[in-house]
């Protein structure tokens, strides 16, 4: 509630820091995949950017996941 979504990203990235997932859609999720196949087991990095739609102030979040299967 309060993000503004149309300005709203989402990132993750690999351990060497290649681009694996991205989404401006705040109701998407990742499936685990990096053209179309399953990535490794392993941790991966997050970052979400939004903007609050009534202040108009700029958030950014990160974290990190571990995938297992």
């Amino acid at each position: 509630e309060g993000i503004d979504i149309y300005n709203f990203k989402l990132t993750i990235y690999n351990r060497w820091g290649e681009l694996i997932f991205e989404s401006n859609n705040p109701e998407e999720t990742w499936d685990g995949s990096y053209n179309g196949k399953l990535v490794q087991e392993g941790a991966y990095t997050w970052f979400i950017e939004a903007k609050d739609r009534i202040s108009d102030n700029k958030f950014t979040f990160n974290g990190h996941l571990n995938l297992l299967k």
